[in-house]
């Protein structure tokens, strides 16, 4: 068992990170130094390779040393297995390594395949590098995706180590390392996820045609003075946002009074936006997807505006359509301002569209909830410190407020230098509570106003240990 892991290892390293570093990116290095192939960038080709050379070489390092300190008896035990996995856990941090490079693989396919269609300089130094003889026939694209299959084929390597693993501490040793290698895996995989969302948010941003201001309402008068400025819209930052993501796109058939419109839909996180695709060639949809471009026909409709209505199929047919939905825009002032009526091919396609709908609005709705309790919260504190502000001290304020309730256990209201210093009454007894309300100067209307306001805002603020009752000055038990 021992022996096959390691073996596999220095198969890996040896017979494809090794071949890769010395037969393809270090010869194209020496290319660029004579100042050939210049355009080429290694870093996009081949990613960190460097650091899984250096990480498989440590890994097989140590292993072999491990081995070889063992004895017999425990030469083919789990728990060497296991130390070892720990010991290729810790030099790639947690996998992070391969993770930078398999998040840059998808990216260097399509990089390799420009460099073949554009270069012909690439495709001779490809040609001449897959002949070393330490390649062993093996392709440039065959090199790249090892390190990919060797590190996803680890959980099947350990579930079949247990399955003949009768020991229960190696089962609960193995369950452990195998637990940490899938939520590694599963940590890869939601980075991809989000990378290819990202880079197709990119490449959408890159397509989208958006209209200007006279396109939008044609009847509008701008001055000369404005027409430079207003001639473009600015759309810059619309999808430049890292948490922005795009969660549905496809295409929709948009039904109007006297005509059926093509659109293509996409449906961000929090916003809904129609286009109509321009087709650049002609050809499949794949390929105006690629080409062509998407000329916006609405400005972006917020999700949490909208109210989704689905119609049945009696309703639909009835009026000539089939998988019909509506889709009803609101402002602010909660007035109707758009309606939608749209169709999709398919049944299952109306019905994802309606699912992805849904579930956008109610997220986006919980996070502006969220958003507006914690702004409310934070001007509620930024008001009670300028009511404080207002007498100079907190102690002349807490004197007007005649008494603070012994209740109290929140401190977040006071800064932490006021909070041992703050009674729930006047120490001394001469001076009742009735006659705090008798001053020779007497509070203003505004100051009224804010002593009302700290009464009741005293239920936030901390009653200090040192604190004396009103009665005794005995301290508050």
């Amino acid at each position: 068992m021992q022996s096959g892991r390691f073996t596999n290892e220095c198969t890996f390293l040896v017979d494809h990170l090794m071949v890769l570093k010395h037969c393809f990116m270090e010869p194209l290095l020496k290319c660029q130094v004579e100042g050939l192939l210049m355009d080429i960038e290694p870093p996009k080709l081949f990613g960190n390779l460097n650091e899984l050379c250096d990480l498989s070489y440590r890994f097989c390092r140590d292993f072999y040393n491990q081995l070889k300190s063992l004895p017999m008896s425990e030469f083919a035990s789990v728990s060497c297995l296991c130390d070892c996995l720990d010991i290729m856990t810790w030099y790639s941090r947690d996998g992070d390594i391969y993770h930078s490079y398999l998040l840059n693989y998808r990216s260097a396919l399509t990089y390799l395949d420009i460099l073949r269609n554009t270069l012909d300089d690439y495709a001779l130094y490809e040609k001449f590098c897959e002949q070393d003889p330490r390649c062993n026939k093996l392709r440039l694209s065959d090199l790249l995706i090892a390190p990919m299959q060797h590190w996803t084929r680890l959980p099947l390597i350990l579930e079949r180590v247990r399955k003949y693993t009768t020991n229960q501490s190696d089962i609960d040793r193995l369950n452990s390392s195998t637990e940490k290698v899938v939520c590694s895996l599963k940590s890869l995989e939601n980075k991809m996820e989000w990378l290819k969302t990202f880079e197709r948010v990119k490449e959408i941003e890159k397509q989208l045609i958006w209209p200007t201001i006279s396109e939008i309402d044609s009847k509008a008068f701008i001055p000369d003075t404005l027409k430079g400025l207003l001639s473009v819209q600015p759309t810059k930052h619309i999808l430049d946002d890292k948490i922005r993501e795009i969660t549905f796109e496809g295409p929709l058939l948009l039904t109007e009074k006297d005509r059926n419109v093509d659109v293509y839909v996409f449906l961000f996180t929090d916003f809904l936006l129609f286009t109509k695709v321009k087709k650049k060639v002609r050809g499949r949809m794949s390929i105006i997807e690629k080409d062509g471009f998407y000329q916006v026909l609405r400005q972006p409709i917020p999700v949490h505006s909208l109210s989704v209505h689905d119609i049945g199929a009696a309703e639909s047919n009835s009026s000539g359509m089939k998988n019909l939905f509506v889709i009803v825009q609101r402002n602010s002032f909660q007035q109707i301002v758009g309606v939608f009526s749209l169709q999709a091919h398919t049944s299952l396609g109306k019905q994802k569209w309606l699912s992805h709908l849904r579930d956008n609005k109610e997220k986006s709705r919980a996070e502006i909830n969220n958003n507006g309790s914690q702004l409310s919260e934070l001007a509620s504190r930024q008001k009670t410190f300028r009511d404080m502000h207002e007498y100079g001290s907190y102690s002349s304020l807490l004197k007007h407020s005649q008494v603070l309730p012994l209740e109290a256990k929140t401190s977040h209201t006071l800064p932490r230098n006021h909070r041992n210093h703050i009674y729930a009454a006047p120490s001394t007894s001469s001076q009742s509570a009735a006659e705090l309300t008798t001053d020779s100067n007497p509070p203003s209307t505004r100051q009224k106003r804010i002593l009302d306001r700290s009464k009741t805002l005293s239920a936030g603020c901390l009653v200090s240990d040192r604190s004396f009752s009103l009665a005794n000055g005995s301290p508050i038990k």
